[in-house]
């Protein structure tokens, strides 16, 4: 059984989860973004795969809780680490390290590129050829002759210092109280009264994409940040495979 636990507050990494769903007939689905999920205990013969977005350079601590009550029993697992084009530092690593302390197995895995959280850096991403990528990718992963053994991921120890946004979406008079935000809000960050609680918001702007009438807005100061951003990391990068 192929158990496939994700993160995707706004899309990206669960369109390269689509990719490994067509490769298997059987699966077991998990989606963490809103959801806790309890005890997962997986089995020495089923395998992971596990997946999110890299926030600075990290698992999402949010994720990283939700993941409390998983264990394995020498499970094989694949680690997918979906980044905003600019670099993917050390969560392959730290998810490597949190799995071998639940009797995972992390014997392949990959660093993604998809749109960033910010502005409008890398859009079209995952684009076709990179869905193809990863569907070839698949089938050496998932290959029934290759025997599971501990990847070497790129990274440091300590971790990166797990980064905080200072930007936070507010609402403006247009918002028709729909509550399309609190719904799509993976923290429950947005209160009733359609408020931004900053000491729970991780800025991962979900709440942008469903408003319908774009009441949720950032401050002229973010934009101004993003359009720099932008610019340093606008040269495409590669996804890189590791098996």
């Amino acid at each position: 059984m192929t158990n496939l636990i994700y993160f995707s507050p706004r899309g990206g990494t669960k369109k390269y989860i689509q990719a490994f769903k067509s490769a298997k007939e059987e699966f077991l689905e998990w989606d963490l973004t809103y959801n806790e999920p309890g005890t997962i205990q997986l089995k020495q013969e089923e395998l992971l795969i596990i997946a999110f977005p890299v926030y600075y350079g990290r698992v999402p601590l949010l994720f990283l809780q939700r993941l409390e009550a998983l264990r394995g029993n020498n499970t094989p697992a694949i680690i997918l680490a979906v980044y905003g084009n600019r670099d993917f530092d050390d969560a392959l690593l730290e998810m490597k390290d949190f799995l071998i302390k639940r009797a995972f197995i992390p014997y392949g895995g990959a660093a993604l590129v998809a749109k960033h959280s910010y502005g409008h850096i890398q859009t079209h991403r995952p684009s076709a050829e990179d869905i193809k990528e990863v569907e070839v990718f698949i089938k050496r992963a998932l290959d029934p002759c290759k025997e599971a053994k501990f990847y070497d991921f790129p990274g440091n120890v300590p971790y990166k210092e797990r980064g905080k946004s200072s930007f936070f979406p507010s609402t403006t008079d247009e918002c028709i109280l729909c509550k399309a935000c609190v719904r799509s809000c993976p923290s429950s960050a947005i209160d009733e009264e359609i408020h931004t609680i900053k000491d729970k918001c991780i800025s991962c702007m979900a709440c942008l994409d469903v408003c319908p009438v774009d009441a949720r807005v950032l401050s002229e100061e973010f934009h101004d940040f993003v359009k720099d951003f932008s610019e340093k990391i606008k040269e495409p990068r590669e996804n890189v495979f590791f098996l």
